[in-house]
C-alpha cells in the first residue's frame, strides 16, 4: 500500500496531538490531587457542611467524562499513527520513497538549471544594453550632446534626445513610461544650433 504525499505530515500531525493528550491527562491528574488536598483542609475549618463539596465533585466528574471520551478518540489516534508507520515502512522497502525523492531532487536540479540559464540570458542583456549605450552616440558632433543636455534640461530629465542611425531621424526617449516617439522638426534644430556653435567657439 502507498502512502499519498501527505502520510508524514498527518504522522506528525498525530503525534503531536497525542502528546497534547498526555499533557491534559497528567493536568487532570494534577487538579485532582489538588483538589482532594483542599477539600480534606476544607472539612478542618469551622462551618463546613457536605454540600460545599457537590459542586466541585459535580464538575470533577464532567471533567473525567470529557477526558474518557478523550481516551477513547487518543485509541483511535493511535491505531492511525500505527497505520501510517506500517504504511510508510511498506512504501520505504518497496522504494516508493525513494522514487520521489529521487524525482524531487530531479525537479530541483531542473529548476536550478533553468534558473542559471535565465541569470545568463539576463546578464548578456544588460552587458549588450551597457554597450550600445556607451557605442550609440560614438562619432556624433559635440553640437548633438549639447542639444541632448538642453532637451534633458527642459523636460527636467525625463526625455532623452537620441538618434536613429538606421532611419536618419531625432527620437524622445521617455524614461517614465519606457517608450519613444519621433520628434518632427527638430532636425532643422539640430542644423540651427550646428550652425551657431562656430560663431560661437569663434568668438
Amino acid at each position: 500500500m502507498n502512502p499519498d504525499e501527505g502520510a508524514e505530515e498527518a504522522l506528525r500531525s498525530l503525534i503531536d496531538r497525542h502528546d497534547d493528550y498526555e499533557a491534559a491527562v497528567e493536568a487532570e491528574r494534577t487538579a485532582r490531587t489538588t483538589l482532594e488536598a483542599e477539600c480534606r483542609q476544607l472539612r478542618w475549618c469551622e462551618g463546613y457542611e457536605a454540600w460545599m463539596e457537590e459542586a466541585t465533585a459535580a464538575d470533577l466528574e464532567q471533567e473525567r467524562e470529557a477526558t474518557r471520551a478523550d481516551a477513547a478518540q487518543e485509541e483511535a489516534h493511535l491505531e492511525d499513527i500505527k497505520t501510517i508507520e506500517r504504511d510508510v515502512e511498506a512504501a520505504r522497502e518497496g522504494g516508493t520513497v525513494e522514487q520521489l525523492r529521487a524525482e524531487y531532487r530531479r525537479a530541483r536540479t531542473q529548476l536550478a538549471d533553468d534558473r542559471d540559464r535565465d541569470y545568463d540570458r539576463a546578464v548578456d542583456k544588460v552587458i549588450a544594453d551597457l554597450v550600445q549605450e556607451e557605442t550609440r552616440d560614438r562619432g556624433l558632433p559635440p553640437v548633438f550632446h549639447r542639444a541632448r543636455d538642453l532637451f534633458a534640461d527642459i523636460t527636467n530629465d525625463r526625455y532623452e534626445f537620441t538618434l536613429d542611425r538606421k532611419t536618419g531621424t531625432f527620437r524622445a526617449c521617455d524614461h517614465v513610461y519606457d517608450d519613444s516617439f519621433s520628434l518632427d522638426g527638430l532636425e532643422r534644430l539640430f542644423e540651427r544650433l550646428q550652425g551657431e556653435t562656430p560663431s560661437r567657439s569663434g568668438a
